[in-house]
């Protein structure tokens, strides 16, 4: 295969995986968004799950989209190892939001205890791991992207981290090191 078919390919299959981000991965995340106790710490599912796609979108033209990838990268590991406690916050924030739905009556409760909505809410989160799962992906650092999605959404918040402090130290390297490693292609990975 010549160097230029490569590029070719590495291309369409990075274009390939920008799309099917924002297909059911996509969709799980705005189902988790949407559901009424999930208001306040969805946007960390939003913004690493979109961490795919802006690895591998356009390549050729974007180069791995660095300057949005080091934003994303570097708030929701902020979020997730802040003092107070992503886990905390995200727990707190599901009862407050029960709870004011609770007090306006708001017929999105439907009448359910805290518990079954919670139990929706994060078989919600689990249905975004799963998306992400199926992410074929053709690098390491879009393995990482896509593995940092896959354990936020199964709530293990340690290995989200690791994932994400990997691809911190890639893009400390700068803007030039991170668009070799995001333009990597290995078709078998």
């Amino acid at each position: 295969m010549k160097i230029n078919e490569v590029i070719d390919d590495r291309e369409i299959k990075f274009d390939e995986l920008a799309d099917a981000q924002r297909g059911e991965p996509e969709q799980a995340m705005l189902r988790c968004q949407m559901h009424p106790l999930g208001a306040g710490t969805t946007n960390t599912l939003e913004h690493v799950g979109d961490l795919t796609n802006r690895m591998a979108q356009h390549f050729s033209s974007f180069q791995g989209q660095y300057g949005i990838v080091q934003d994303k990268v570097e708030k929701t590991l902020r979020w997730l190892t802040n003092e107070y406690g992503f886990e905390r916050e995200l727990m707190e924030n599901l009862k407050n939001n029960y709870a004011y739905y609770v007090r306006k009556n708001d017929p999105r409760i439907g009448g359910k205890s805290f518990e079954e909505l919670k139990g929706d809410f994060f078989k919600r989160w689990d249905a975004y791991s799963t998306a992400h799962t199926k992410l074929k992906v053709y690098n390491k650092v879009q393995q990482k992207a896509r593995d940092a999605a896959v354990e936020l959404g199964k709530r293990d918040f340690e290995m989200a981290i690791l994932n994400l402090e990997y691809l911190k130290k890639v893009l400390d390297k700068g803007r030039a090191y991170y668009a070799e490693m995001a333009g990597q292609y290995t078709p078998e990975q």
